[in-house]
């Protein structure tokens, strides 16, 4: 691993309590207190570890904890949790930072980690999110009197319907502030990574990013507006500028978003996976079965289609796992094409023949979220920083080879 990317979650904290939006709680298996600790006392420690085994590429961890906004936890019950969870998935003899987060309406934690121990030992983190994570939450609720995250409706609509409602009405009292929490709940719950991806969880709750026109000033300066939908997925009202909401979501900062939640990703796939195809091997008749079913477990099937309304990708939006994919991301099994396939015979969807699943989000989505939906409570993200290869590319290697091969030719 190199030391930008756990320099990289361990600043993103640190500027956040140079904000005032965060506190250092504890550092765990550090030879100095807190208050002793510098930034680069701090980075040092896990990079120290992690040349102990340079071949693991991913050897960093970045953990939130979200807590129901009616649990009342200090500082002193917060890093208790914080204990008892790194103990409980098996880290609690390794260094790690503990951060308290006041830049959400709801108590939440972050913690930074490495799985590289210091006999140079690597601790498997595949599969830690469903095969230990989720036994320690449970724990963890009864033990600190939390609120269960499964099994308990409030109001029938889960947490994040309450921090970011299913619409936003422009001209309603304080629409600016709805739209800032909005914002706001998104970013620090879900797991995207690009603005297309962004803007597909933010069109299901009718508001939208909208980045410069190509080769404006807008643009030019990486300007960003934030703007309400109709229900008909159109602009209303005057956009607002980025700068003025909470937690300045500029494209700047969204860019930093983009690139720290991209690990994520790859923990959270096969849980997805296993979701839809619990769905399947029950017996859906038809795609609308399919996303009608999708949706009582709280994800949201987007449809991609042409303009004479033939379908050609899919994307899902996990409200549990706060997170989004394109099909062909979870495997050729999971795309438009090859969903239909796995349906029973007789219900085509009205596929493109031969299309391949869009590498881009379809622009118009659909406003297909349940409002009867249980609560959530403690909630768990990790974010896995991974080292890039260091390799030649297949494609840059024929790339190589080409111009070899005319240089030859020139000489000829």
């Amino acid at each position: 691993m190199s030391g930008k990317k756990i320099s990289g979650a361990v600043h993103y904290n640190e500027d956040k309590v140079k904000l005032g939006e965060a506190v250092l709680l504890f550092a765990n298996c550090f030879a100095a207190e807190p208050k002793d600790l510098t930034l680069q006392m701090k980075i040092n420690r896990f990079t120290h570890l992690a040349k102990l085994n340079a071949k693991v590429k991913t050897n960093a961890l970045h953990i939130s904890l979200n807590f129901h906004r009616d649990d009342r936890l200090d500082a002193e019950k917060l890093a208790g949790i914080a204990r008892a969870y790194m103990d409980g998935i098996g880290f609690g003899d390794q260094p790690y930072l503990a951060y308290q987060h006041f830049d959400a309406h709801h108590p939440h934690l972050h913690l930074v980690t490495t799985n590289i121990q210091r006999n140079g030992d690597r601790i498997d983190i595949h599969g830690i999110g469903y095969k230990r994570s989720e036994p320690v939450r449970k724990q963890i609720e009864q033990v600190f009197g939390l609120t269960v995250a499964e099994g308990r409706k409030e109001t029938g609509i889960r947490l994040e319907k309450i921090l970011m409602p299913k619409t936003i009405t422009y001209g309603e009292k304080e629409t600016l502030k709805s739209l800032s929490r909005l914002v706001q709940a998104v970013r620090s719950r879900y797991v995207y990574t690009n603005l297309s991806e962004l803007n597909a969880i933010l069109k299901q709750f009718n508001a939208v990013a909208l980045p410069g026109a190509e080769g404006s000033k807008m643009q030019q300066h990486n300007g960003l507006l934030f703007s309400i939908l109709d229900e008909m997925g159109k602009q209303i009202g005057v956009p607002v500028k980025a700068s003025m909401l909470s937690g300045n979501p500029t494209l700047k900062n969204l860019e930093q978003d983009f690139s720290t939640k991209q690990s994520l990703k790859t923990e959270l796939k096969a849980g997805l996976r296993e979701k839809i195809n619990a769905m399947l091997l029950a017996g859906t008749g038809s795609m609308k079965d399919f996303q009608e079913s999708l949706i009582k477990a709280n994800i949201d099937l987007v449809q991609s289609h042409t303009n004479d309304g033939r379908l050609f990708g899919l994307t899902y939006i996990d409200h549990d796992s706060h997170v989004i994919f394109k099909g062909s991301e979870l495997g050729k099994n999971y795309s438009a094409a090859g969903i239909a396939s796995r349906l029973k015979p007789g219900n085509d969807p009205g596929l493109v023949p031969g299309q391949k699943v869009s590498e881009q989000i379809n622009k118009d989505i659909d406003q297909q979220l349940s409002n009867d939906i249980e609560g959530k409570g403690l909630d768990i993200g990790f974010l896995y920083a991974e080292v890039p290869s260091q390799g030649i590319s297949p494609l840059v290697k024929k790339k190589r080879k080409k111009k070899r091969f005319m240089e030859r030719g020139q000489q000829r």
